[in-house]
């Protein structure tokens, strides 16, 4: 059987400048494959033409999201991390707060630390960020919690200020101070009554010195009476408010009048020996409602 004679191509290429003549020969077979494989390269050359003319803008999208996500999470992670911060402070302000109730022994007040997580790292590592609506949720309890704990560091506060307030005005109210000084003849209690030639109970003490000598407020109070008391003499009565009165007798002069408010160091009469006295000295009393107590345990040496 007389085999077939397989059919070649000629191709031709001519130069523009008239040079040589290239002839390239080709068989049909190698003409079919190279065929084939035209086709199957603009095809793949059109289809990857057309997912960048379409998926272009899906890539660009797709970065665009990333990109905000990425700021999302920052934004959200800088917030709980300041939360965090905000609540050390109210942590530090509750714990200020105690010890000022603790040093001036005024109750009440929620002085419990502050309860809240924020951006630690235990919460940072527990958190989903793919979760843009959980991530908003959580940030809202964060900040609702916050602000309730603000509201109340904020209330105890106001309360406590009144409390400090009266504290204060308490602590100027008691009798610390010598309102003169000089020698204690007498002492508080029962003795033996020089004028009177007599044991008594003695409601006060005697301090001896020149007379003339200034006598000054040991306390913050209000004069409720200055005058002339019996076998006393010259005599100022101060009322410092909670049941704390003080007295002051034997004086040679007095500079203030009934209704006055005195504060502590002010001069508010001088040493005499009017009434019944054997010399020159101030007859001191502190009554606590009503009822007479010794100085000693309320002066400062």
């Amino acid at each position: 059987m007389k085999k077939k004679r397989e059919r070649y191509y000629s191709i031709w290429i001519f130069s523009e400048g008239g040079g040589k003549v290239k002839k390239i020969r080709i068989s049909e077979k190698m003409a079919k494959y190279l065929k084939w494989a035209s086709i199957t390269v603009a095809g793949i050359f059109f289809s990857c033409s057309i997912i960048f003319i379409w998926g272009l803008p899906k890539i660009r999208e797709h970065a665009t999201l990333k990109k905000e996500k990425f700021v999302y999470q920052n934004v959200i992670k800088n917030s709980l991390a300041q939360i965090d911060e905000i609540y050390k402070y109210i942590s530090e302000l509750k714990l200020l707060e105690k010890k000022i109730r603790v040093t001036a022994e005024i109750e009440g007040g929620n002085t419990a630390g502050a309860s809240g997580t924020g951006g630690s790292e235990e919460e940072m590592d527990g958190i989903n960020f793919d979760n843009k609506a959980l991530l908003t949720a959580k940030l809202e309890r964060e900040m609702s919690k916050l602000k309730s704990e603000i509201i109340n560091t904020k209330k105890n506060y106001e309360q406590l200020l009144p409390a400090i307030e009266e504290k204060s005005n308490y602590m100027r109210s008691i009798p610390l101070l010598w309102p003169v000084r000089g020698w204690v003849t007498s002492e508080f209690g029962f003795r033996w009554s020089p004028v009177l030639e007599t044991y008594r109970f003695h409601q006060g003490i005697d301090i001896a010195t020149r007379i003339g000598t200034p006598i000054i407020a040991p306390a913050d109070g209000r004069v409720v009476f200055s005058g002339w008391e019996g076998t006393y003499g010259k005599t100022i009565l101060i009322n410092h408010g909670y049941g704390i009165l003080t007295k002051y007798a034997h004086l040679s002069e007095s500079y203030v009048s009934e209704g006055q408010m005195v504060k502590r160091w002010e001069v508010i009469g001088a040493v005499g020996e009017s009434g019944i006295t054997t010399g020159p000295h101030l007859h001191y009393e502190i009554l606590i409602n009503g009822v007479p107590v010794n100085p000693r345990d309320y002066l400062i040496d």
